[in-house]
């Protein structure tokens, strides 16, 4: 892939984004665009860019057609939208179909829309993308029999205990798509008192009288045990007694999460504990809290005479603030590099003094940075709403949907993830620390 080529290119001579940027006289989110593949240079881009690096165009682009490369087929938004806003592609049906059954044109548009998303998002479709790493209710029906899922629907609706062989049923089928994916390892996800998530891999296969053999059954699945003893417990137990349990988290959908070379992991949200019960991790506490929530308003709805209501739960939409930094700038800073923020250097401006950042244009690299920020969240069935400058420069919101909280805390937990990964991508280190340059 000639985006591949470009950044080992561009690693191997030891050059940032920026610096190429520079060399070339473009700007750095369309050195980007160009190593993820979303946008093609030209030919006479190519021989700058062959240039920079001391090779030929033809080793710089083997394996791909000069034309392909050349982005002579490139998408055009001025080919599908007139200049009233109007999509032109559906003007044209309409004004050619004379007396055909307007929803022929109708399903036709919508099929020319989904192309246009899909361009949009880096040639996919976005249809496709939404939630395609996740093990969806959807999913559940088509691989569990009926009984394994009604028995799993009511045991995330009502609390009810699973039975030993449904819970084998689930595992068979969760690592029947898991591996039909590609993953070959699963791991318990969980959020110990670390400020970031947890996990251990462990194989989806085994050996059998010298064949492969998948060993995932629901016990696996239910349940895992780990050396607590280098994470944060609050003094509860001596190191010598620090075994730790997690234990699935059912009413929050398994997923897949896939790493840029192409690695895929089966995880499986998980609440932390001691073998007495006591939380060791965020999940824990969140989760009893809703179970008591759930109690006591079901307590008062029916003292108040409402016998529909089955279950009470929380939502919450949470918003991610986070800055941008130049990596060769980052590793400059050990201070920032360590710890998330600055210990030393000038304080910023005080109040709102640079408030014309607030909701400002976002600038092209930040875009692109965004934009695969959004496809990988979108794989994960995270959805973000909003986003936006924020007050500060280099400062960026995210808003994610509402959603049940224990949810919405794994999606937070992942935007977080995603956000620190995909600013790599892109040259750049991502700062979740609210206020990095407070001093």
């Amino acid at each position: 892939m000639l985006g591949k080529k470009i950044k080992d290119l561009r690693k191997k001579i030891n050059l940032s984004q920026q610096e190429l940027a520079e060399r070339l006289d473009i700007s750095p989110s369309t050195v980007g665009m160009y190593e993820q593949g979303r946008r093609t240079p030209d030919e006479d881009m190519l021989q700058q860019i062959a240039s920079v690096f001391d090779i030929s165009v033809e080793e710089l682009a083997a394996g791909e057609s000069v034309a392909a490369v050349s982005g002579s087929d490139a998408y055009k938004p001025q080919d599908s939208w007139h200049e009233s806003g109007a999509p032109a592609f559906f003007q044209k049906e309409i004004k050619d179909s004379g007396k055909k059954d307007l929803g022929q044109s109708l399903g036709r548009f919508k099929e020319k829309l989904s192309g246009a998303f899909s361009r949009s998002a880096g040639g996919e479709d976005i249809y496709s993308l939404m939630g395609s790493n996740v093990f969806t209710d959807e999913l559940m029906r088509e691989y569990l029999p009926h009984d394994a899922y009604d028995a799993l629907q009511e045991t995330k609706k009502k609390g009810r205990e699973l039975a030993r062989n449904y819970a084998n049923d689930i595992a068979a089928a969760i690592s029947k798509w898991a591996i039909e994916k590609g993953a070959t390892h699963y791991c318990h996800w969980f959020q110990p008192l670390t400020e970031s998530t947890a996990e251990k891999h462990e194989s989806l296969y085994g050996m059998k009288d010298g064949k492969a053999v998948v060993e995932f059954s629901g016990k696996q699945l239910i349940k895992g045990e780990t050396d607590a003893s280098s994470f944060p417990s609050g003094g509860l137990r001596v190191t010598f007694e620090a075994r730790g349990y997690t234990s699935w988290d059912c009413t929050s959908p398994v997923f897949i999460r896939e790493d840029e070379d192409g690695t895929k992991t089966l995880c499986i949200p998980t609440a932390f504990c001691s073998y007495t019960g006591q939380a060791l991790d965020k999940k824990t506490p969140l989760l009893r809290s809703m179970e008591a929530l759930n109690r006591q308003a079901l307590r008062v709805l029916r003292a108040l005479g409402d016998e529909r209501v089955e279950s009470v739960f929380p939502t919450v939409g949470s918003e991610q603030e986070y800055f941008l930094l130049e990596k060769h700038l980052y590793d400059m800073r050990p201070d920032i590099a360590i710890t998330g923020r600055a210990l030393f250097g000038a304080p910023p401006s005080k109040g709102q003094e640079l408030g014309d950042s607030y909701y400002a244009t976002i600038s092209e690299r930040v875009s692109s940075f965004m934009q695969e920020l959004n496809i990988e969240l979108w794989k994960l069935g995270v959805i973000a709403k909003t986003q936006h400058n924020e007050a500060a420069p280099s400062q960026y919101e995210l808003a994610l949907q509402y959603n049940t909280a224990n949810i919405a805390a794994d999606h937070n937990q992942l935007a977080m993830e995603m956000l620190k990964k995909v600013a790599v991508r892109h040259d750049m280190e991502c700062l979740l620390h609210e206020k990095p340059f407070e001093l």
